[in-house]
C-alpha cells in the first residue's frame, strides 16, 4: 500500500507502543481526540482512514464529526451494533474474572479463534501481538480499561447509526465470511445503512483478514483508494 502513498500507522493508547496511563478514560471520545490531535500534529488534510476492529469505530466516529477532514473511510471488521460481543470477549469486562483472562493463553486463544485457520496464528505472529504486554506492565490493565470503559453499543446506538444514514463520505466495508467477534450479519447491516459504501465479504477468513488473507485484502484497499 506503501507504493505511491505514505502510510501513517496509529497505536491507540493503551495498545503497542501507545503510553497506557491509568488515570485516564478509555472511551470512544478519548480516541477520537487522540487520532485528532495525530492527523493535526502531521499537517495531514483529508486523509483516507482505515480502521479495523475498535481502530474502526474510532475511525467511523472521527470521520462523522468532521466530515470535510476526511476524503475517504475503510473500515475492517467493525463491531457497529447492538448485539452484545462474545462471551469470550465480555468475560474480559468483569471484575476479578478480567484480570485472570488477561493471561497469555486466553490472549492467545482469543487471537487463535479469531481466524478461520488456526495455522495462520503461528507462534511467531503470536509472540508479536503479545509482546506489548510483555514489555509493559501496564498493557494487561489497559487492555481491561478500554474493554470496560468503550461503549460500542451507546455510540452505535446514539451516534452513529443515526448519522451514517446521511454520511457523504466514500466508504468502504470489509469483512470476513468467518468472523466470530463482529460477524458478517453486522457488515451487511452496515452497508445497508451507509449511503456511499462498497461492500467486500473476503471468504474463508475471521476477524483478522489482514492476516489470513493480505494480499486480497490489500488489493481490496489499493482498488478503493486508487479509484
Amino acid at each position: 500500500l506503501a507504493f505511491g502513498h505514505t502510510i501513517y500507522s496509529l497505536d491507540l493508547m493503551g495498545f503497542g507502543l501507545s503510553e497506557k496511563p491509568q488515570d485516564r478514560s478509555y472511551n470512544v471520545d478519548t480516541y477520537v481526540s487522540q487520532l485528532g490531535r495525530f492527523l493535526e500534529q502531521f499537517h495531514l488534510a483529508t486523509p483516507i482512514l482505515v480502521g479495523h476492529d475498535l481502530g474502526a469505530v474510532v475511525a467511523a466516529t472521527y470521520t462523522l464529526r468532521n466530515p470535510s477532514k476526511v476524503r475517504k473511510l475503510i473500515l475492517l471488521n467493525a463491531p457497529l451494533s447492538l448485539e452484545p460481543l462474545p462471551w469470550s470477549v465480555r468475560l474480559l469486562q468483569f471484575p476479578f474474572i478480567g484480570e485472570l483472562l488477561t493471561r497469555d493463553w486466553w490472549l492467545r486463544r482469543l487471537l487463535r479463534n479469531g481466524v478461520a485457520n488456526p495455522a495462520v496464528m503461528t507462534e511467531a505472529l503470536l509472540g508479536t501481538y503479545l509482546q506489548p504486554y510483555h514489555a509493559d506492565p501496564g498493557a494487561r490493565a489497559a487492555l481491561l480499561k478500554a474493554l470496560r470503559e468503550v461503549d460500542l453499543a451507546s455510540t452505535w446506538g446514539k451516534e452513529l447509526q443515526p448519522q451514517l444514514l446521511t454520511m457523504q463520505t466514500p466508504t468502504l466495508l470489509v469483512w470476513g465470511d468467518g468472523d466470530p467477534y463482529a460477524p458478517l450479519p453486522v457488515g451487511r447491516q452496515l452497508d445497508q445503512v451507509i449511503p456511499h459504501s462498497d461492500f467486500v465479504v473476503v471468504l474463508t477468513t475471521g476477524h483478522y483478514g489482514m492476516e489470513e488473507r493480505p494480499e486480497e485484502v490489500r488489493a481490496v484497499i489499493k482498488e478503493f483508494i486508487d479509484k
